[in-house]
């Protein structure tokens, strides 16, 4: 609750305080522009990516989510390389480039081809 109601500032000591992914999920999706600000402060595996994947993100933040996970990670599980995949057709332009993704000094698709 209290992080629903932004009663917890959000820092690094904060989330790895806290104690269940459920509520470090939580913690980052509504945090999500301060997270994507530093992302490599945080003590996240690609299991946790994956679970982040199916929090109530923006389909662009999504995709800064799926651009940390290891592609071997995504090759081993069948369920998320099929949510990876559709995320990353649904971020698909009609001319095939891609949707522009959230800034903050991470890699982009932006201006990029995604037809490959």
């Amino acid at each position: 609750m209290l992080i629903e109601e932004d009663k917890i500032e959000f820092s690094v000591e904060n989330v790895e305080h806290l104690e269940g992914e459920d509520l470090k999920v939580l913690f980052i999706a509504l945090n999500f522009e301060v997270y994507l600000a530093g992302p490599d402060k945080y003590t996240i595996d690609d299991p946790f990516r994956q679970t982040l994947l199916s929090s109530e993100l923006f389909d662009a933040q999504k995709l800064n989510v799926i651009s940390d996970i290891d592609p071997a990670f995504v090759s081993a599980n069948a369920s998320l390389a099929s949510a990876f995949a559709e995320l990353v057709n649904k971020a698909k332009h009609s001319d095939g480039t891609c949707i522009p993704r959230c800034s903050g000094g991470r890699r982009s698709l932006q201006d990029q081809d995604c037809s490959d």
